[in-house]
């Protein structure tokens, strides 16, 4: 008989982050379950408010790359895991609310929300560190009072098209490293829906898209756009592709049909739902990927 899969406790860190709990041991770090927590008598909470204060009891954790630009001043594989010292992150001298990325393990990037050059520089950066080894992801977060949340900080619109390309790539990687295991997992019942990333012929900015086809149980990613597909009009004729819709739009006008499930990341689960001839005509899809 198999055994029972292992519970690891985790809070999430906007949509595609979370944190989660490990034993530093000697030569290696081993994930802390939801039966360590009760073996040793903690609360996720608790233990996460142990880990932290250890984390932030060495004083100067972050140390600046250039004039605005803040990272981890520690080589000790938590560079990412101070988001956590939340409190030092806002003494930080930065031009606006404090923005992170997180490409890799070992590499954590902080500047403000009104400072274009400096975030033009952590995008750089997180561009380079993405194909590093133990790859996390290029989505940016902002700090909103003690919480960290996905987000788009639009200075400037360079910086803007910068950073919606690099959240737009760095979800849909997400996606991928978790969409075959997920499959195999489900089986054929359910499509584990793929989140596919082009480059808009006009602009060059890369775009991400799911597809949806009508009456398939689908599991949707986040995605910038969702292709719909209906199902064909009789036996061995081809199935009718209707277009595309915003993300947004999809979410506003099928509310009711599509929610998030508690994965991370969450995907939305369409079931064999056929949106109506009113729903559609209020998703009014486009022919191509517009500009983003």
């Amino acid at each position: 008989m198999a055994s029972p899969p292992l519970v690891l406790p985790r809070r999430p860190l906007g949509e595609v982050t979370g944190v989660g709990l490990a034993l530093d041991l000697p030569t290696s770090m081993q994930l802390v379950t939801a039966d360590d927590l009760v073996l040793m008598g903690l609360t996720f909470d608790d233990a996460l408010a142990l880990a932290t204060q250890h984390l932030g009891a060495a004083p100067d954790a972050f140390v600046a790359l250039r004039p605005g630009v803040w990272t981890s001043a520690a080589d000790d594989g938590y560079a990412t895991s101070r988001l956590l010292l939340v409190d030092q992150i806002r003494q930080l001298p930065l031009r606006g609310a404090p923005v992170a990325l997180i490409p890799n393990r070992d590499t954590l990037l902080i500047a403000g929300d009104r400072d274009a050059n400096a975030l033009r520089a952590i995008a750089d950066l997180a561009t380079d560190a993405a194909v590093a080894p133990r790859a996390i992801h290029t989505v940016p977060l902002c700090l909103r009072g003690a919480a960290w949340v996905d987000c788009a900080p639009a200075p400037s619109p360079a910086v803007a098209r910068q950073l919606r390309g690099l959240a737009t790539t760095g979800r849909a990687d997400v996606y991928e490293a978790q969409r075959a295991l997920l499959q195999a997992q489900l089986g054929g019942d359910v499509y584990v829906g793929e989140a596919t990333v082009v480059r808009h012929l006009a602009t060059g900015a890369p775009l991400s898209y799911a597809t949806w086809a009508f009456g398939v149980p689908t599991l949707l990613p986040h995605v910038d756009h969702v292709a719909l597909v209906a199902a064909p009009a009789a036996p061995g004729l081809p199935a009718a592709h209707l277009g595309v819709v915003p993300w947004a739009r999809l979410q506003r006008v099928l509310a009711g049909h599509l929610a998030p499930d508690d994965r991370s990341p969450p995907r939305w689960a369409t079931g064999t739902y056929v949106p109506t001839a009113d729903e559609l005509a209020a998703l009014a899809p486009a022919a191509a990927l517009p500009p983003p």
